[in-house]
């Protein structure tokens, strides 16, 4: 259990605290480039190296202008789509979690989490055994969702 809060606790920092940063090359599938397993939020596209696209938001239903060179993306389902079909790769920079232990017997793991915050993983963790054992502790005491505690054996 102990593994699994961590890993839990380690992805839900990455979410609050994106520091973590990474640029890759993505070479697309038919029309759609697809995004990496640890992308959280895009920071810049470009293509080709040095010319920086520009977002477009999301119009369910609008139909845009297919270009001969890319000036727009949108990212949508998994995927990024440009206003182009050029079939270049595009190169992306954006925040991405923090990679987690392979199993809870990985010695060589090593923490990408900067040192000032991890202690922020351990309340986690602490923060989700004691739920665990309180949700166990109210069965005992026979709770009642009404709110009612007149049968309470430990009340003085």
């Amino acid at each position: 259990m102990l593994y699994l809060y961590a890993k839990d606790a380690i992805r839900d920092y990455s979410t609050w605290f994106p520091k973590r940063q990474d640029r890759v090359e993505i070479s697309p599938t038919g029309d759609v480039y697809p995004l990496p397993s640890d992308f959280i939020e895009d920071i810049t596209v470009e293509q080709p190296v040095d010319t920086y696209l520009v977002r477009r938001p999301n119009r369910p239903g609008s139909q845009y202008q297919v270009t001969t060179l890319a000036h727009f993306y949108t990212i949508q389902g998994g995927g990024i789509y440009l206003s182009s079909l050029s079939g270049e790769p595009i190169y992306l920079s954006y925040f991405c979690t923090h990679p987690v232990p392979a199993s809870e017997s990985d010695s060589t793991f090593v923490i990408s989490i900067p040192d000032v915050d991890i202690e922020l993983i351990r309340l986690y963790v602490k923060a989700k055994v004691y739920a665990q054992m309180r949700g166990r502790q109210s069965a005992l005491d026979r709770f009642k969702v009404t709110g009612k505690r007149d049968d309470n054996p430990l009340e003085p």
